[in-house]
């Protein structure tokens, strides 16, 4: 026996125990009050050996009271039947005693914060006995199903019951729907027939829902009640519309044969006069209920691009007809302009008569473009009381509806498209070459805002500039600058959505000419360029330790000594299809697709990794990287320190570690440097300089693998000093046109590389590269406006031309 616990007579050695001296009494008055029978044993000792979780569970009052119930449940009783166990077990442990779900603290913390569920545990013996009285008060459903779970769980604490406390509360709180009055039948019939007498007694034929909600005395009916009994009477003679932001509207329609019955056979007049009003009120009758039956959509608006589309669509045949007939009869000639007119009084006339259940397309698109225009709400007022155009109202409340759901836009606001497209001129190639040429000029001479370098102050004006391109046409191509066909963008819930989907042509076309055109040198390194941008944007990347803090990331593989770029890739943020191996392996793995074997790439410690460095290997590329700490695969020596100053490392030593293909190389210089490379032996070694606090050099010894990886790093850092030397990039509202002009000064930078790889004598610096490249952009080409009043001027200088000019003309000419 002292070898046993004799709480659950199992071995000690099984479990944590504990020698019970002080706690003895208490494990006395536990046996008594269980009545198991160890009293008589506990006495005998002075202190005893057990479980620790045994003597936590025989202690507890409120385990002691359930073994009680239990114990009374066991016994048979002569005064009541015994009680019906149920058919299932229910987890109190993990599920909510009150809705069933899952109540887990683990997965509600894994949810956003708004849909997260607070979890209570059950923490008092009164909870059953409220719970269940409240369940009898309910009388439903749900109290049922509560009572029937818990009735006959003796000890909820002792189950760990839980719970949601927004279920405990509702159920608490919330009435059943049964304890509501249901709605009286006879009260909807008489609510319903008081309408209808309403509608079959009045002139109207439309109505709005609220009217009718007026109309009973007592019980009113709700809004789908209403609608589905006026279905129900009326069938096809009446029209539902829901108007956006309006209210509901109630039209009715007579059929055909009534129009015709009343307006035509009956109430014939004698006199010519009197008959032909008759018949002309007949004719307004019938295309009266024809615009009243035509169903329109009112629940949304068309997009600004499709405003005037399928507008003879909602025009009855009838009124197409009558108007036709009194324009069009016995014209000869061109009758569009007539046509167009036609439509627009169709329009006017549907609007009058339909003023709440149907929107014009024709009169709200003139609205809009007037509002945008002019943004006179007196104006509106006018043209709609003239039923000209729709009314202040509906044009802001459309101009609300384009904000929140927003469209391609047909009319720019505030620009006058009619002048716009009047004036448009096609742009040819040279045109967009001499563009390209003064944007490369004006990043050599920058200005806080290019509309100076139009100036007729000669401290900005740029007679090169100036010369060849106006400001309104400059402007104008900078607006309506394309890479992409806008049409042709997949959906940004289609697989094949690309964000880039405006530069895409230009980025392919690019990383093909640069590769194209290098000349490989054998020796790379990819690292990460920073486009700087402010602007709104989800490819928008923050780098707090960077130069360029915010702005667009763009990885790189340029050439170690020159600089030059041979392809790029432009990070657009977290994708699905990222390899297991990490970001830094997929941006490396396709910036050195097209590498040819035995060529040497350098990279930081954002892409190197074990599997990275042995991938290159296999594909015959060799690769060095200096490595984080916290990377798979890298040997203890360089994951963990020195426990002591004997296993630390001293200034300038290193230590080497070889797993073919990959050496792992730890050396100490001010800091530790780890570098992975597939290029190196453990044992190569290098001389360097470093410059003492004197100001004297020494020469120290250096593991090869790291003092190639200081040589040939900075090829990417080369390619950031010539872009950052003469910028072409400015502020701009649209996200692509920053890294537009990245593109731009790449290929600039490429070709000036090229430039000095095919002249063996350097005559030519970068600045006074891109301005005669600028300039052979440009060549000849200028506005032909300018032209014509160039050689105008010219001209009248010669003497050729006799002509009378004022004073203030002749002065600024000569």
């Amino acid at each position: 026996m002292a070898d046993l616990c004799f709480i659950c007579d199992k071995k000690l050695s099984e479990g944590v125990s504990v020698n019970v001296v002080r706690g003895l009494q208490t494990l006395k008055t536990a046996s008594i009050e269980r009545n198991d029978g160890h009293i008589d044993y506990l006495n005998t000792l002075s202190s005893v050996n057990v479980h620790s979780e045994c003597r936590k569970v025989y202690t507890s009052k409120n385990v002691i009271i359930a073994s009680k119930r239990r114990t009374d449940e066991s016994e048979p009783s002569t005064s009541s039947a015994p009680r019906k166990k149920r058919n299932e077990v229910f987890d109190f442990g993990k599920l909510c005693l009150f809705c069933g779900q899952e109540a887990d603290e683990i997965a509600e913390k894994k949810k956003k914060l708004k849909y997260r569920r607070t979890i209570s545990n059950v923490s008092t013996l009164a909870f059953k006995d409220n719970v269940i009285k409240r369940a009898e008060e309910r009388n439903d459903s749900l109290g049922e199903l509560v009572k029937e779970r818990i009735y006959y769980e003796y000890d909820l604490i002792a189950a760990e019951a839980k719970y949601h406390t927004i279920c405990y509360t509702n159920f608490l709180t919330r009435v059943p729907s049964a304890d509501k009055k249901p709605r009286q039948d006879d009260q909807v019939t008489q609510a319903m027939k008081e309408i209808f007498y309403y509608i079959e007694n009045n002139e109207d034929s439309q109505f709005t829902l609220k009217e009718l909600k007026d109309v009973p005395t007592e019980y009113i009916p709700d809004d789908k009640t209403i609608i589905t009994k006026l279905q129900q009477k009326y069938l096809t003679d009446i029209i539902i519309t829901k108007k956006i932001g309006s209210f509901t509207i109630i039209s009715f329609r007579d059929t055909q044969l009534n129009v015709l019955s009343k307006a035509w056979y009956e109430n014939k007049k004698s006199t010519p006069v009197e008959e032909r009003l008759r018949i002309v009120e007949a004719a307004a009758a019938i295309i009266r209920e024809d615009i009243r039956s035509s169903v329109v959509e009112t629940k949304t608006y068309p997009p600004p691009n499709k405003m005037l589309d399928c507008i003879n669509e909602e025009i009855p045949k009838t009124l197409s007809h009558f108007l036709e007939e009194m324009i069009l009869k016995n014209r000869k000639g061109q009758v569009d302009h007539l046509k167009t007119k036609c439509t627009s009084i169709s329009h006017a006339i549907m609007a009058s008569i339909r003023e709440r259940s149907f929107s014009s397309q024709l009169l709200l698109g003139l609205s809009v473009f007037l509002h945008r225009r002019y943004g006179s709400k007196k104006l509106l007022d006018v043209l709609s009381s003239l039923g000209f155009a729709a009314s202040y109202s509906n044009t802001i409340q459309y101009e609300v509806s384009s904000v929140y759901h927003p469209q391609p836009r047909i009319l720019p606001s505030e620009s006058g498209a009619l002048k716009d497209c009047r004036n448009f001129q096609p742009t040819t190639s040279a045109e967009i070459k001499a563009f390209l040429g003064v944007m490369i000029m004006m990043g050599l001479h920058p200005l806080p805002d290019f509309e100076l370098y139009w100036s007729s102050d000669p401290f900005y004006n740029n007679p090169d500039i100036s010369s060849t391109f106006t400001l309104n046409r400059f402007k104008k191509i900078l607006q309506n600058l394309h890479l992409n066909d806008n049409r042709t963008k997949e959906p940004r819930d289609s697989v094949n959505f690309d964000r880039l989907h405006k530069l895409r042509p230009l980025i392919d076309q690019l990383n093909a000419i640069f590769l194209q055109q290098a000349e490989e040198s054998g020796i790379y390194s990819v690292d990460e360029c920073m486009v700087k941008f402010k602007g709104r944007s989800s490819m928008k990347q923050y780098m707090p330790m960077k130069p360029i803090k915010r702005g667009y990331k763009v990885w790189a593989r340029c050439d170690a000594r020159t600089g030059y770029l041979y392809c790029f890739e432009i990070y657009t943020g977290k994708t699905d299809t990222l390899d297991e191996a990490g970001l830094g392996f997929t941006v490396v793995t396709n910036l050195c697709k097209n590498v040819p074997r035995d060529s040497l790439v350098t990279f930081d410690n954002f892409f190197t990794s074990c599997k990275l460095v042995d991938v290159l290997y296999q594909n015959g590329i060799f690769s060095t990287g200096t490595v984080r700490k916290t990377r798979r695969g890298l040997p203890e020596f360089m994951k963990e320190k020195p426990h002591s100053k004997k296993e630390k490392l001293a200034k300038n030593e290193f230590c080497a570690m070889t797993s073919e293909p990959i050496v792992a190389v730890k050396w100490l210089d001010t800091k530790e440097v780890s570098v992975l490379t597939s290029a190196h032996k453990q044992s190569e070694v290098a001389i360097i300089k470093r410059t003492q606090k004197d100001g004297s050099k020494k020469e120290v010894f250096c593991p090869k693998a790291i003092a190639d990886y200081t040589l040939h790093m900075g090829g990417v850092d080369h390619f950031d000093h010539f872009r950052s030397s003469y910028p072409t990039g400015r502020k701009s509202r649209k996200f692509w046109m920053r890294l537009f002009f990245f593109m731009l000064d790449a290929a600039v930078i490429n070709a000036y590389i090229l430039f000095l790889s095919k002249h063996a004598q350097r005559d030519s610096d970068h600045r006074e590269f891109r301005l005669r490249l600028a300039r052979e952009l440009i060549g000849s080409f200028t506005c032909k406006k300018l032209a014509h009043i160039q050689e105008f001027v010219l001209l009248w200088k010669s003497g050729s031309m006799e002509m009378r000019t004022c004073r203030s003309f002749r002065n600024n000419i000569t």
